[in-house]
């Protein structure tokens, strides 16, 4: 066997090989890259998300760092996250009277949260996030988070809704995504990390999410973000290596871009609140 065929095969070999799509591995690769934002473009549903807190300014801070992530790995002439509309309110204004698919209420502490009449009637899904180290409370009926930073909440939901509107990674099925609902006393909890090959990302999330974490998760969402190079068999090491440690079921997704290196991951996991720290 020649060294052309020792090589590991890439997604784009088997469409030039296979699929005769392209002029080469390289143009095949290109090719897939711009008919997917050329799909994504045909795309008729769009996402209203609304993001309230104190204050209108901080509401209209934070969604302005959620698409500020896009910008680093996408040409500008790309408007990534064009199907997801965000609209910032806060509690110093009148109370919003449009229905959205999706609201986020940030916290500052656990009696600011609004009465459920209120948030109800305004999303079927509702994020309630809670940044250390104030303690985060669950709330029936609604998800609630704790993170580490404001930047890990922007970087984490930036990419989540990056994943759902690029749709280059399979896994999460996003039509059950609405409906899904959280174990009572359970809140979510993201680990992030970055690594040159798949092992040495794993071994950083593993690090940075913890033994009990990952041993009391009841669910789990993990958002890979990699080069348009990543390998079938990569996307698979990730998650066999992810699943020898993690006692639940993971939903992965995730993006590729060209300017992309190497492997990142965001894993969202979703445990009892006593086992959060």
């Amino acid at each position: 066997m020649n060294n052309a065929h020792r090589k590991r095969m890439q997604p784009s070999d088997y469409l030039y090989h296979l699929l005769n799509q392209g002029d080469d591995t390289e143009s095949a690769k290109t090719e897939t890259h711009q008919k997917a934002l050329n799909l994504r473009e045909q795309y008729s549903v769009s996402f209203d998300i609304a993001l309230i807190a104190e204050t209108q300014a901080e509401a209209q801070r934070l969604a302005d760092q959620i698409l500020e992530l896009p910008k680093a790995y996408f040409p500008e002439s790309i408007t990534c996250l064009d199907r997801h509309r965000f609209s910032a309110h806060g509690l110093d204004e009148p109370w919003p009277e449009q229905q959205f698919d999706e609201l986020h209420f940030f916290c500052s502490s656990p009696d600011q949260l609004p009465p459920a009449s209120h948030l109800d009637r305004l999303a079927a899904i509702i994020h309630v996030h809670h940044l250390a180290p104030c303690m985060a409370q669950a709330y029936p009926g609604y998800r609630s988070y704790l993170w580490c930073t404001e930047q890990a909440l922007c970087d984490f939901w930036a990419s989540l809704y990056l994943a759902r509107e690029m749709q280059s990674i399979p896994g999460l099925n996003w039509n059950s995504y609405p409906t899904w609902q959280l174990p009572e006393h359970c809140i979510g909890q993201a680990a992030t990390s970055w690594g040159s090959t798949p092992n040495a990302a794993i071994d950083s999330l593993l690090a940075q999410a913890g033994h009990t974490r990952l041993t009391t998760t009841v669910d789990a969402i993990l958002v890979i973000e990699g080069n348009c190079d990543m390998s079938i068999s990569d996307y698979f090491d990730l998650l066999i290596l992810l699943e020898a440690k993690i006692k639940c079921d993971i939903a992965p997704t995730g993006w590729v871009a060209p300017e992309y290196s190497g492997y990142g991951l965001k894993l969202l996991t979703f445990g009892p609140l006593k086992d959060q720290s």
